[in-house]
């Protein structure tokens, strides 16, 4: 019994800890000179409560998918972190041909119901990528070096499409395959 539980802790510590952890907040963030039916620019209005996340880019109309992250309280050490993959729900609406998504480090100053082009800059420092096949569902995607650069347990990433559109859900729609982070530490 003891040679048991002393073969189950080394496993343990030999394949890590593993936790998962759901978006704190999400948004769409809009980078274009459109104009809403009321008069106000798209780029200044908030989206961080709508159901869907939409990462188009098209003449004239540029937008990135914006997620935030909490880490446990449990991973006080960033540098344990040995490996973070963002996992990528199966879009809504996605390009019938091959599209990348890359992912950019984005400032974790930022409210999910109020974050708009005003609060956000782009940045133009990747952190990961991965190729969609057409036909196939998007795989995970390796954004360790975000993690570990978590600044007070938080970190935030841009998401965006080299195709004209790609739709996922938000954490503040209905339906549960979202996007989160598995860590390895």
């Amino acid at each position: 019994m003891k040679v048991t539980g002393v073969v189950c802790m080394l496993m343990a510590v030999a394949l890590g800890n593993r936790v998962r952890i759901s978006t704190a907040r999400d948004a769409t963030v809009s980078y274009n000179n459109i104009q809403n039916g009321d008069g106000t620019y798209d780029a200044y209005t908030a989206k961080g409560m709508d159901p869907l996340l939409t990462s188009i880019q098209r003449q004239g109309d540029f937008r990135r998918i914006l997620l935030g992250f909490d880490l446990p309280p449990h991973i006080i050490d960033v540098e344990r972190i040995r490996r973070c993959r963002l996992h990528i729900p199966d879009p809504i609406d996605r390009p019938s041909l091959d599209y990348m998504l890359t992912a950019y480090d984005a400032s974790n100053n930022w409210e999910e119901r109020t974050v708009t082009a005003a609060d956000q800059v782009v940045s133009t420092r990747q952190v990961g990528n991965v190729v969609v096949r057409r036909g196939h569902n998007p795989r995970d995607m390796d954004v360790t070096q975000a993690c570990k650069e978590a600044l007070g347990g938080r970190f935030s990433l841009f998401l965006d499409s080299n195709f004209e559109q790609v739709v996922f859900n938000s954490r503040n729609g209905d339906r549960k395959d979202t996007f989160h982070v598995e860590v390895l530490f």
